[in-house]
């Protein structure tokens, strides 16, 4: 009897419990107005979607942020946010757990303008998840667990402008994905799986921002990005590019920035810039080009940094640069570079750096060099295997000259240098100097002579032809007077002239 008694006892005791967690655990689930001044609306602990409808709380116009704090929302489902009298334009549900994003979950949101989704576990994203919400100009979906962009997943945001899908694990990007956005300028897809990017950017063509760095990219068909004539920065550093095709960016004209290292690159086509008229900034740093065909750079025009770094180039050849009229600053530093190459027409008028750290060079014809680039104001030279002379040496030739350099790296007080390496002719500089004014003075002269000659050509020319002009018109003129048949039409047409005044004057008097 006893033990009957006490083990009801037990379970009332128990039912008393639970509803008691229970009734403690629906009271933390609540919203309210933020500090005065804030028009924020934070509702916290939130386990369930219904509970923005259900809540005692009235959305006005105030409310135009809504934030949740410490939410559990596995699921958002369909109006869910269809909260009368609502005028939110800022929806904030990072770090919610949200695994699924029903259709028209969004209903009711019409002021909406941006909304964070960030740090969740949103697998997929269906048509018309974002139905009802044509004002969005902001979405962030970073943190995620997508895999793959179906068709039509975001076209009803006819007026989005940012797109946030970086770290997620998006391998498949459909061919429609982006249907709808015509207005959308950043989207960041950088830190997925991605490796095909054909077509799945036919439709952007307000874009101005794209990132796919950090994807899993291998190929490039050199029509990938055909229809991004608004493009401004494009960043696919981080894959697994090997080679750059001809025409690959070509209908990019307003690109100013191309980010292309970390990759596998040890191939470029003559033409793989081709009509990137408006380049600045081109980075192929970390790849692997041993090689620089001629021309490659000849129509970047725009290009002023060039990073070349980390690469397995031997040679510095001066004239695969000389196309570049505004380049300032060019990092060739980390290569296998043994030789600079100095020859070449036109020199690199406006570079102000160059970083040739650790390479394999020995040897610097510094004044040559120098000469073919006479604005450069610092050079970066150290970790090479120079002679231990040459900074005393070059110190004292650029004692007056507004120019830096570093040869070689002080460690712990010392510096390393190389006394077995046979340094050039003591006067070198000098003579490499009378050599190069020499030349320098005799291209002024070369082109004076060539011009003179030119013109005078044309003056022989000139003259030529007034005295052919003159002697045809004599000859008209000779012919005209002695030829008997112009000379009788002449007489008899001045006898009717003569007559018909005649005859006028007489019709007078009468």
């Amino acid at each position: 009897m006893w033990n009957w008694r006490y083990g009801l006892l037990l379970m009332i005791s128990s039912l008393q419990l639970s509803n008691a967690y229970r009734l403690v655990y629906l009271d933390s689930m609540k919203c309210g107005y933020g500090e005065r001044g804030s028009l924020t609306a934070t509702c916290t602990n939130v386990n369930t979607p219904s509970y923005f409808k259900s809540t005692s709380y009235r959305f006005d116009h105030l409310d135009e942020t809504l934030q949740c704090l410490n939410c559990s929302l596995p699921s958002i489902d369909g109006n869910t946010f269809d909260i009368s009298g609502n005028q939110i334009k800022h929806l904030i549900l990072k770090n919610s757990n949200i695994e699924e994003l029903q259709r028209r979950a969004f209903v009711g949101l019409v002021f909406l303008e941006d909304m964070d989704l960030s740090n969740n576990k949103i697998m997929t994203i269906p048509p018309s998840t974002f139905a009802g919400v044509k004002k969005i100009v902001f979405v962030n979906l970073e943190n995620n667990s997508l895999t793959l962009l179906s068709n039509d997943g975001f076209s009803e945001l006819i007026n989005l402008e940012t797109l946030i899908l970086n770290k997620n694990k998006i391998s498949i990007i459909n061919t429609n994905a982006f249907n709808g956005l015509k207005n959308l300028r950043i989207l960041n897809l950088n830190s997925n799986n991605i490796n095909n990017i054909t077509a799945i950017f036919n439709n952007l063509t307000s874009l101005q921002y794209l990132d796919l760095s950090e994807n899993a990219i291998t190929d490039l068909k050199g029509h990938d990005f055909a229809n991004l004539t608004s493009l401004l920065e494009l960043k696919m550093n981080k894959n697994k590019i090997k080679k750059l095709p001809s025409l690959e960016f070509s209908c990019m004209k307003n690109l100013e920035v191309l980010r292309l290292s970390n990759n596998f690159i040890d191939q470029i086509d003559i033409n793989a810039f081709e009509g990137l008229q408006e380049l600045e900034t081109l980075d192929l740093g970390n790849n692997l080009i041993s090689n620089i065909p001629e021309k490659t750079f000849q129509n970047l025009h725009g290009v002023i940094d060039m990073n070349l770094t980390g690469n397995l180039l031997e040679v510095f050849q001066i004239s695969r640069f000389a196309g570049l009229p505004r380049l300032r600053t060019l990092n060739l530093s980390h290569n296998h570079i043994e030789e600079i190459e100095t020859s070449g027409i036109f020199p690199l008028h406006d570079l102000h750096s160059l970083d040739l750290s650790y390479n394999n060079l020995t040897y610097l014809n510094y004044v040559v060099l120098l000469h073919r680039m006479p604005k450069i104001s610092y050079v970066s030279l150290q970790n090479n295997n120079w002679p231990c002379d040459l900074e005393d040496e070059m110190t004292k030739f650029f004692n007056e000259e507004n120019f830096k350099f570093i040869l070689f790296e002080n460690k712990n007080g010392s510096i390393e240098c190389n006394d077995n390496v046979v340094s050039k002719r003591k006067n070198i500089q000098t003579e490499t100097l009378k050599q190069v004014d020499e030349r320098a003075a005799t291209v002024p002269e070369t082109m004076g002579t060539s011009a003179e000659i030119t013109l005078f050509l044309l003056v022989i020319i000139l003259c030529f032809a007034v005295i052919l002009l003159s002697f045809t018109q004599y000859r008209i003129s000779r012919e005209i007077r002695f030829n008997p048949l112009l000379l009788r039409r002449r007489t008899t047409s001045e006898v009717k002239l003569f007559h018909s005044s005649l005859q006028e004057d007489s019709d007078q008097m009468r």
